[in-house]
């Protein structure tokens, strides 16, 4: 029996009208590439090491609640320190480093301590292609994502080839969800679907006079 995958995201949200995001200011966004490439960073989701230890500085509301996996403006992972510690206890391959809050005065926020998460265990071949309806083109999408549970080892976190989502294993899943870990939405894969579908054609039989 193999285990269940479940594809995950960082929920975004509101309060008081107002989105919960934490926004990099320390390196700005449009910096990062720059400050960062000697040590060969060139995206915050790249498959390899970023080569560098990056020291990233992010404004928050003080006011507003502090979800564990907290999403920002620059398309890092950014996971609370009780939630990098479940994660460390499953060995997902990853590299971690700590950044900095300031407020909306750009006081320093001292009380929360939160981790860049970068996933390491790389893009796995999981699809099955066939039932999944993949065609090779990535606009056209699939219908829904069918994995091949025979043809990929069970790692806790990954990537799915071809669409690119990441995939989280039942156990850790249940292990985030036990200790009331914020910010995450899980979906069925199978309920998962991409980009278009071709609609049949029709074509009229009748005749025409």
């Amino acid at each position: 029996m193999y285990p269940k995958y479940w594809i995950y995201r960082t929920e975004m949200f509101a309060y008081r009208n107002q989105y919960v995001q934490a926004k990099l200011i320390k390196p700005p966004p449009k910096r990062l590439s720059k400050v960062y490439s000697s040590g060969g960073f060139h995206d915050p989701m790249q498959n390899e090491p970023y080569g560098v230890s990056i020291k990233l500085t992010f404004r928050i509301n003080q006011k507003h609640p502090h979800p564990d996996n907290y999403i920002d403006d620059a398309g890092f992972q950014i996971y609370s320190e009780r939630l990098v510690r479940i994660i460390r206890t499953f060995k997902v391959n990853a590299e971690y480093f700590p950044i900095g809050f300031v407020d909306e005065s750009n006081k320093k926020v001292s009380n929360l301590r939160y981790f860049v998460f970068h996933i390491l265990e790389g893009v796995l071949p999981a699809m099955d292609e066939k039932r999944s309806g993949w065609t090779g083109n990535r606009e056209i999408g699939i219908k829904n994502l069918v994995l091949d549970y025979s043809v990929f080892e069970q790692r806790p976190m990954f990537i799915c080839n071809n669409i690119y989502v990441p995939l989280m294993r039942n156990d850790l899943k249940t292990a985030i969800e036990e200790i009331g870990i914020t910010g995450f939405i899980f979906s069925d894969p199978e309920k998962y679907h991409t980009g278009y579908r071709k609609p049949l054609l029709k074509f009229n039989t009748a005749s025409q006079t």
